[in-house]
């Protein structure tokens, strides 16, 4: 790798190779990441000092003027920051790990400089660019919002030395009330689809909330189960920021992968969005065969505790037994089979979503061991908060049952609006002044 110090000349094609490398994340983040829409003319130029800080390029050239691959540092008396680094999605040189070469080039050029540290920053939602800096030894230090964006800073000491991550300490409180919430009593865990609809529970007083990933993919104009992973851990991401105070649990559906390896790793993933509690589900997503066999389903539920467990979070763990909504022929006699096999596995809370008698929860919770176990109330079942504390259930979820209620009012204002040209059913909606004055009020609480 012989790269060379960029010059003012670069800029244009130091620019091009940014806004390729970066560009597949707009969609995930919602907004250009910033390194793709950065001033490389003035970074490059004015004798590489610009707002203050001395701006370092270097280039690894190409044919022509085409560059493959480009690293930027911003460096202050007290700082050694890599601002940005790029490289040629299509380049062989990409399969050779180059990335990786330039970070150790960065770190080599902070020690060169006589700097003990090395700084970079990322946006929230790019859940895997932060696990792999994770893997090369940076921690995370703290979050800062800067143009419209949410980013994690993240550093790596050079001395070896390391420091508690900032991942551990900054969820740890709100983990450890997570589970505390599961030793008594019954409490209800409604799903937001968006940072809005989180931040209304969160007012009204909610202990906890969790992800529907049908709430989410329907935002997106897609079905359930046809959001990708990075779109997920992004948008888990995003639920975890917006409520710094209180834990987050993670629908995180079969764990997007069917093999044992890629689930652990997606685990691992989900666990560094900051989640207090992640679900896994013994379903497939492949209606020709809809739940994994016994033993896989059981040896995969094994591979995500173990998963769990090794990111050293204080995570809870919630196993799905999906008989009840697949069209098993003895859906509550093998839903209790993989919960009571689920529980002596180390699931920390047990769930078997479809249940719709006091009878079937009965023998759910039995089949839990003493385990607390989660009661999804999709609609009126004729059971209240109390009705379910008193038949041994922790916790309860709606699943996509608001963002269904949202979606129900909008679908039928349209509707009437579309076939019969009324607007009849606009009165009854909610004020927008009031919704401006909620949030209004709630921006002095983030």
């Amino acid at each position: 790798m012989k790269l060379r110090p960029a010059t003012s000349a670069d800029a244009p094609a130091f620019a091009r190779l940014a806004t390729i490398t970066y560009a597949p994340w707009t969609a995930i983040i919602g907004i250009a990441a910033a390194p793709a829409v950065a001033p490389y003319d003035r970074m490059l130029a004015y004798g590489s000092r610009w707002e203050g800080s001395q701006w370092e390029g270097w280039v690894l050239p190409g044919e022509g003027d085409q560059l493959l691959a480009t690293i930027l540092f911003c460096i202050t008396p007290t700082s050694f920051e890599l601002w940005s680094i790029a490289v040629a999605p299509a380049s062989k040189a990409k399969a050779s790990g180059l990335g990786r070469q330039l970070m150790l080039f960065a770190e080599r050029r902070a020690r060169e400089r006589g700097y003990r540290e090395i700084t970079l920053f990322t946006n929230i939602k790019m859940v895997t660019n932060r696990a792999w800096y994770a893997r090369l030894g940076y921690e995370e230090t703290g979050r800062k919002f800067f143009d419209s964006r949410s980013a994690v800073t993240m550093m790596k000491r050079l001395d070896g030395t390391r420091t508690p991550p900032m991942t551990l300490q900054a969820f740890a409180a709100r983990r450890a009330a997570y589970r505390k919430l599961h030793e008594t009593g019954c409490f209800v865990q409604p799903n937001p689809w968006d940072i809005g609809t989180a931040r209304w529970l969160r007012a009204k007083g909610f202990p906890a909330l969790a992800t529907t990933s049908a709430g989410f993919a329907w935002t997106r104009g897609i079905s359930d189960q046809d959001i990708p992973l990075e779109l997920m851990l992004a948008h888990i991401a995003e639920i975890v920021e917006a409520v710094p105070d209180i834990p987050v649990n993670a629908d995180f559906e079969n764990g997007y992968s069917h093999d044992l390896s890629g689930l652990a790793q997606n685990v691992k993933l989900c666990v560094a969005t900051g989640v207090a509690g992640l679900s896994i589900e013994d379903a497939t997503g492949d209606a020709s065969n809809p739940l994994y066999d016994f033993e896989t389903a059981l040896e995969r539920f094994k591979m995500a505790r173990k998963a769990v467990d090794e990111t050293g979070a204080d995570v809870m763990l919630t196993a799905r037994a999906e008989a009840f909504l697949h069209g098993h022929p003895k859906p509550q006699e093998e839903a209790c089979r993989r919960i009571s096999a689920f529980a002596d596995a180390g699931a920390d809370v047990l769930y078997v979503p479809g249940l719709k008698t006091a009878a079937e929860m009965s023998a759910v919770i039995a089949a839990a061991k003493g385990k607390p176990v989660n009661i999804l109330l999709y609609t009126d079942l004729g059971f209240t908060q109390q009705d379910i504390e008193k038949l041994g259930g922790r916790r309860i979820s709606i699943g996509s049952a608001l963002a269904k209620a949202a979606w129900s009012g909008f679908m039928e204002a349209a509707e009437q609006i579309a076939s019969q040209g009324s607007f009849s059913r606009l009165p009854k909606n909610f004020p927008g002044s009031k919704l401006d004055g909620f949030f209004n009020a709630d921006k002095s609480e983030r």
